[in-house]
C-alpha cells in the first residue's frame, strides 16, 4: 500500500476516535439516586377513639404500627375497626371502642353491664327488657349509650274497672205544729240508690298513680228519708241561775232535771235560746252553787255571750 493512501487511512481512524472521545465526555450523565421524602408518603387518615375524632396523616403501611407511630394505648379488649392487620389507604377510618359501665333500673332491680358504644334500645335487647308502650324510660331509645349512664325505666299499667257506688239517700223535714218539739217520727224511710262508675286506674311500678271517672251510670235512685218533728213548745218546771261550758257535744249537765230531759236554755241578756238534751249530771255545786247548767261550749256561745265570759244568766225550762 501507497505510504500516502496509509497516511490518509490513519488520519480519518484518529478524526473518528477523537469524535467519539468528545461525544462521550459531553454525554449528559444520569442523575444520582434522590432518597423518598416521608412526608410524600404520608397517608390521610380519620383516628376516632371512644367517639373523640382527629385527622391525622401517617406513613406506617399497617393499622397497629399507625397505632404505635401516634402512640395510642388501648385495651387488649378494646375494639378496634378495621383490625390492626389492616393495610392502611388513604382516608382511611380507625375506630378504638373500649368498653365502659352502664346501669339499668327496671323493675325494682339494678341491672350493671360493661359494654361497647351502642343504641339503648340494643342493651336492653341484650338484657331481655322488653317495653311496653306505656312504660316511660329516661332517654331515648336510639341514643347511644354514655359511659356511666343509669337507665332508668318506669313500668306503667292502665287498668279498666267498674265500681258500683252508694247514692246516699237526702233528709227533709216536715214540721207539725201539734207534736211536741221534742218528738220526731220518720214518716218515710230512706234507702241509698246505686250507681256503675266505670274508672280508668293508671299504675306507675305497682303503685297506683291516678284514677279517672270515665263514666257514671245510675242503677237505682235513691229513696229521701222524710221526718216529721213537732214544733209544739209544752212547758213544765223551769228555774233561774248561771250557766257554765264544758266539752260535751251530745248533751248538757243539769243539776235538777234527770237523764233524757229536753230543756230550753235562754239567755236573760240576749234572749238567745237552745234546746238540749240533759245526758250528765253537774255543775258541781259545792263549789258553785249559783250555777245551775253545764252546756257544751258550742251551745254556750250560741247564747252569744260576751267574749270574756266564762258563765252567762238563763232561764231552763224543761220541755214535756
Amino acid at each position: 500500500m501507497p505510504a500516502r493512501l496509509l497516511r490518509r487511512r490513519l488520519g480519518v481512524l484518529i478524526l473518528i476516535l477523537t469524535s467519539a472521545l468528545a461525544l462521550v465526555w459531553w454525554w449528559p450523565r444520569p442523575a444520582p439516586p434522590v432518597p423518598p421524602n416521608p412526608d410524600l408518603l404520608k397517608i390521610p387518615v380519620t383516628l376516632d377513639v371512644d367517639g373523640y375524632v382527629i385527622q391525622t396523616t401517617t406513613n406506617r403501611p399497617t393499622v397497629d404500627e399507625a397505632l404505635a407511630q401516634w402512640n395510642v394505648a388501648y385495651a387488649d379488649d378494646a375494639s378496634i375497626i378495621p383490625p390492626p392487620s389492616h393495610t392502611i389507604t388513604a382516608y382511611d377510618t380507625i375506630s378504638i371502642r373500649h368498653r365502659f359501665p352502664v346501669a339499668i333500673l327496671v323493675d325494682g332491680q339494678e341491672i350493671g353491664d360493661m359494654i361497647f358504644a351502642m343504641p339503648i334500645g340494643s342493651l336492653l335487647l341484650s338484657h331481655g327488657i322488653t317495653l311496653n308502650p306505656l312504660d316511660r324510660i329516661d332517654a331515648e331509645i336510639s341514643s347511644l349509650c354514655s359511659p356511666g349512664q343509669m337507665i332508668r325505666i318506669v313500668r306503667v299499667v292502665e287498668e279498666i274497672a267498674v265500681l258500683s257506688e252508694e247514692i246516699p239517700y237526702t233528709i227533709s223535714y216536715v214540721d207539725d205544729d201539734t207534736m211536741s218539739i221534742i218528738e220526731k217520727d220518720v214518716s218515710q224511710g230512706g234507702s241509698n240508690g246505686t250507681r256503675e262508675v266505670t274508672i280508668k286506674r293508671t299504675f306507675v311500678d305497682g303503685e297506683i298513680e291516678s284514677e279517672e271517672e270515665l263514666s257514671s251510670v245510675v242503677v237505682s235512685e235513691p229513696v229521701e228519708k222524710v221526718i216529721t218533728r213537732g214544733t209544739l213548745i209544752i212547758i213544765g218546771d223551769s228555774e233561774e241561775g248561771y250557766a257554765s261550758y264544758y266539752d260535751n257535744p251530745t248533751g248538757a249537765a243539769s243539776v235538777t232535771f234527770p237523764r233524757g230531759t229536753y230543756v230550753r236554755v235562754t239567755s236573760q241578756q240576749t234572749g238567745r235560746s237552745v234546746i238540749v238534751h240533759i245526758n250528765d249530771r253537774g255543775p258541781d255545786q259545792r263549789e258553785h252553787p249559783d250555777r245551775i247548767i253545764d252546756l257544751d261550749e258550742s251551745d254556750f256561745f250560741a247564747l252569744d255571750p260576751p267574749w270574756y265570759a266564762g258563765t252567762i244568766y238563763v232561764t231552763v225550762e224543761e220541755l214535756l
